[in-house]
This record gives structure tokens, sequence and C-alpha cells, in this order.
């Protein structure tokens, strides 16, 4: 589910969840611990990768879909526990993304501190508005951060999967490489700062991740709150959803077809709460 290999002093943790690497409680508890734990057994510098072809495809629709209230308030809780934990390393974490990283996939690459995506024809993107979901307050001064207001208002509420082009072009990710390659290229950067004085950038600088960590924790009830209402709970328009997703699962045969099956779950999903509290 999460292999954690070594090279030297650099932690690579891969997130090894097939087909498509999604983020369910458990990867996301096993990836918060490894990113705690690693700077006591010697990392100077982490690496957050995917298995295979795919980086991530955000959070596990599935158990989504299969999960009550305290659930899924534990899945969102981990999900930001995962980000915090990144913004919070005292060594630098750098994001290959060697395939597709939708939602969730593109929010887990924010708080790093370079992002190295695979070019050709990989999408990356916040396309959760597509299916009715707001990103909330902290994923957008995130993404802002690195794309500023205009790209970020653009994003969240166009839903749109940009190309590894455009992604470059607007900040989303730093450095384009063969998906071969994506990983080797995002050692190369982390060899090259951990080579500075420590004073000198070789260290991550407290004073500029600080607030970032702070603000996931301040901002996690009410994010949390949002996507899940009180109200919320497992009905019958939820539960006649699931065969849908089970029966298109079964037809998806590629990993293309996997994450787009992802979207149209969500969709489902989406669908399926506004029906339970009326909208």
């Amino acid at each position: 589910m999460l292999r954690i290999e070594w090279q030297d002093d650099i932690g690579i943790l891969r997130l090894d969840r097939p087909p498509v690497n999604a983020l369910n409680t458990e990867l996301l508890a096993r990836l918060t611990a490894a990113i705690g734990e690693a700077p006591a057994q010697g990392a100077r510098g982490l690496v957050i990768t995917g298995h295979g072809a795919h980086y991530c495809a955000g959070l596990d629709v599935r158990e989504l879909l299969e999960a009550d209230a305290r659930q899924l308030e534990a899945l969102l809780g981990g999900f930001l526990d995962a980000l915090h934990a990144i913004a919070a390393s005292p060594v630098p974490v750098v994001a290959a993304m060697n395939g597709h990283s939708p939602a969730g996939g593109a929010v887990l690459a924010l708080p790093c501190d370079r992002r190295v995506l695979a070019d050709g024809t990989t999408r990356v993107g916040l396309n959760e508005v597509a299916v009715g979901l707001s990103p909330g307050p902290l994923i957008h001064a995130l993404l802002t951060s690195l794309v500023g207001a205009r790209w970020a208002a653009e994003m969240l509420t166009s839903g749109a999967l940009l190309s590894c082009t455009q992604a470059l072009d607007i900040g989303l990710v730093d450095a384009l490489a063969p998906a071969a390659q994506v990983e080797e290229e995002a050692m190369l950067w982390l060899r090259q700062r951990l080579a500075l004085p420590a004073q000198a950038g070789a260290q991550r600088e407290p004073a500029l991740d600080m607030p970032v960590s702070l603000a996931l924790y301040r901002f996690r009830t009410p994010l949390a709150a949002a996507l899940l209402p009180p109200q919320v709970q497992r009905q019958p328009d939820l539960q006649a959803a699931r065969p849908s997703l089970e029966l298109a699962r079964l037809q998806a045969v590629t990993g293309a077809g996997e994450l787009v099956l992802q979207g149209l779950a969500g969709l489902m999903l989406v669908m399926a709460l506004l029906a339970t509290i009326g909208v």
C-alpha cells in the first residue's frame, strides 16, 4: 500500500494501491506516519510518488460510498493530516507526479517544495467542482500561493484538468520530465538543494512553512463540516448508486478508464447526497 525505499539519505514514499493509487484511510495514515518518522530515521529529503503508471487519483470513491458519517470524517481528517505532515516536515519534500493527478492527487502535491510532472498526455487539476464539491478555503489558499489569485479562481470555478504544459506555464508544477525520469528529476533537485549549506536552503525555512501548517488545522473543522453536512447519512439513494458503480468498475479495463470512473462515481455520490438533503 505504501512502499518506503531509501537512496542514501533520501526517503522515497511510493503510493502502491492499484489500480490508480487512490487514497483511503489506511494509506493516508501510513503516509502521514512515514513523513513524520522519516527525519528521525535519517532522511534529509523526501520524494512522494506513485507506483506504476499513476501518481494518485485522489480520495477513494469506493470508501466514500461505503462510509458512514464517522468513517467519512476519519477519511477527510486523514487527508488533512497528510497535508499537514507534508507542510510541517522539517526536510524538503518533492512530489514526483509520474502520472495523472486529478482532485486529491493534485492537492497532495500542493504543500510540497517542488512538483515534477510526467510530460506527454498527463493531466492535473482540481476538478472537484465538476461534481459539485467545493475544495474549501484551505485548498484555495494553497493553490493561490502557487499560481496566484487569478489562476486559482479559474481552476477552482472551472474544474478543468490542465495539460502538463499548461500546468507548467501557470506554475502549478515546477518541471516536466518523461514519465520514466520523473523520480530521477525529483532526486536531482533534492541533491542540489541538500548540497547547499543548511542556512542557505538545505533545510526548510520554518517561517515559510508554519503559516501553512497552522492553517491546515485552523480550517480542519469547517472544511470537514463543509464536505460532510451533519444531516447527510447513508440513505437509500446513496445505496442505490453502488450497483452502477460496481458495474462500471467491472467494465473499466484501462488506467484512464479507472480515472474517468473516479470522476463519474464522484458525480453519482454528489447527486445521491443532494437527494438526501432535498436539494
